[in-house]
């Protein structure tokens, strides 16, 4: 009972708020010869033990395929997540990303497929699981307690939305051993090369999706009957005349209209797509009115953002690291639909095409052989490997689909143009493990902010269910490892504990109590 009392009192003042940037050594090679050289990197993550209660679980949070920030923790809704649960909340970047790259790591992409063989998901998912492994020993340092303080178990929260959603439903099922709860929001599994289904989603919510299909069908038109002297007008009127290749010009005008309908379905949004409609006008435009409405939006997105076309390979970086993900696993481009007579069911479901024929998977996969010779050097190895991961995807998909495990909680808005990808759209149904989120769009309940100002009832619903499943998960481990509402730091014998219900209690009151004391003490004595 007094131990509990004293570590009651450290747990006010010991866990002092900062977000600490840490970085965990992991094998470039999970799957090595043991006979090799086993190369290590360095696999940069942050801390926030800002709202931590001994007990509480560890939250290990991916933004996925891009450079974690230390915001993501401050300002994302993860910290709100850690508030109500009384968590620890840890940002975990994902090999290749940010910092978080193989030294020394030359991007060269003919010759570096040495070194990027080793980004795939099999080895994002073995460095999970290894961090995850190594939690308990790292966890004394975390808040602030000297190692002697040992080891103990504590309840593990995998979180992630959008593909980073998907790498935590992935590595749960790769090990399924895995003592973890998986928080995934919008988490595409379905294994696709080119996902045209996008569009259907971003038709449905623009309400001038029938005059900009219009629009669409008369640039390509245009573009098909190969006047060189027609091309170049058409691409000034757009402001787009620096752009040399066709495909890049048409992959420029899909940009916008599906970035406003991947955004939250709030207010601002709402307000974004009535804006970008109004340049439409009534529906049933004549096509030359519609395209010069296409025109002016474009120009005015150009003036505030850079368009990269598609075809600029990118040489270092993010960019190049998702790019290579993309042509040796993943796909997932977005595609216009096909037009052949075997895809006719495809354009009775999605009878507005809102981007160029020209975008097809082909397109894309020129794309990487053009900025990944590595890849065409090596393609029967990249096929055979593209072949496993679909499979296991496939496999993940079908067991998702006939029940979602009790330890993985799915959502998905119903706005989000991601959704076909989901398992909770392959479901056909709900269950209380995978949610359909109303009125939200891509991972709306994870990607927010605390000051974020959400007011969809929906959304708040879901939040209140993760928060709910998280405190469930950590009761249920607090049982499960510690005998009760007891879990000790072991040490040799020694046993610290760190939370022992009442008395644990007291003794956070009774530091609080004397913080308030010496406030008012203070408060006196300037008075």
């Amino acid at each position: 009972m007094l131990s509990s009392v004293v570590v009651g009192l450290l747990a006010v003042v010991v866990v002092a708020h900062e977000i600490q940037e840490r970085a965990i050594l992991q094998p470039l090679d999970h799957f090595y010869e043991p006979n090799s050289a086993r190369p290590l990197f360095s696999q940069r993550y942050f801390v926030d033990n800002q709202y931590y209660r001994p007990g509480g679980p560890i939250l290990i949070y991916s933004v996925g395929e891009r450079t974690a920030l230390a915001s993501d923790l401050s300002d994302g809704w993860i910290g709100e997540l850690a508030r109500e649960t009384g968590g620890l909340a840890v940002l975990l970047e994902q090999r290749f990303y940010g910092d978080s790259i193989p030294d020394p790591l030359r991007f060269d992409t003919a010759n570096g497929t040495n070194v990027l063989q080793y980004l795939s998901v099999e080895h994002m998912m073995a460095d999970i699981k290894r961090f995850v492994e190594q939690v308990n020993r790292m966890v004394p340092d975390w808040i602030g307690l000297p190692r002697r303080h040992g080891r103990r178990k504590t309840p593990i929260v995998l979180v992630g939305g959008s593909f980073a959603g998907s790498l935590m439903v992935w590595t749960k099922q790769r090990y399924p051993d895995l003592e973890s709860l998986v928080i995934a929001s919008s988490a595409p599994l379905r294994a696709a090369d080119g996902y045209w289904e996008f569009d259907k989603m971003v038709a449905e919510r623009l309400p001038c999706a029938r005059a900009l299909s219009e629009a669409v069908r008369t640039v390509d038109e245009i573009l098909d009957r190969g006047d060189a002297i027609q091309i170049a007008a058409l691409k000034r009127r757009f402001g787009l005349e620096h752009v040399a290749s066709d495909n890049d010009f048409v992959a420029a005008l899909a940009i916008q209209a599906s970035s406003l309908v991947q955004a939250p379905a709030g207010l601002q949004s709402k307000e974004s797509i009535a804006g970008y409609c109004s340049e439409f006008g009534r529906p049933g435009l004549e096509f030359a009115a519609g395209i010069e409405a296409l025109a002016r939006v474009t120009r005015k997105y150009g003036q505030s953002h850079r368009i990269v076309p598609t075809s600029e390979c990118p040489e270092t970086g993010d960019d190049l690291t998702w790019l290579w993900q993309q042509c040796t696993e993943l796909g997932m481009w977005q595609t216009a639909p096909l037009q052949n007579s075997t895809h006719a069911a495809e354009a009775a479901w999605f009878p507005h095409r809102l981007r160029s024929r020209r975008l097809s998977v082909d397109f894309y996969e020129q794309q990487c052989d053009k900025c990944l010779p590595a890849i065409r050097n090596s393609r029967r190895r990249v096929v055979q490997q593209k072949e496993q991961f679909w499979i296991f995807a496939q496999r993940t998909l079908d067991s998702f689909s006939q029940q979602v495990p009790s330890d993985v909680l799915l959502t998905a808005g119903e706005l989000d143009p991601w959704l076909y990808l989901t398992a909770v759209w392959e479901m056909r149904r709900l269950a209380g493990n995978a949610l359909l989120i109303g009125n939200a769009s891509h991972a709306e309940d994870l990607i927010g902010t605390t000051k974020d100002g959400q007011t969809n009832p929906e959304v708040l619903g879901a939040r209140l269910k993760i928060i709910e499943a998280v405190e469930q998960w950590s009761l249920v481990g607090i049982q499960r490892v510690g005998h009760g509402r007891r879990t000790n730091w072991e040490d040799g014998g020694h046993h610290l504990v760190a939370i022992g219900g009442w008395g644990f209690q007291i003794g956070a009151a009774l530091a609080i109590l004397c913080a308030l004391v010496k406030w008012a003490f203070m408060e006196r004595s300037i008075l």
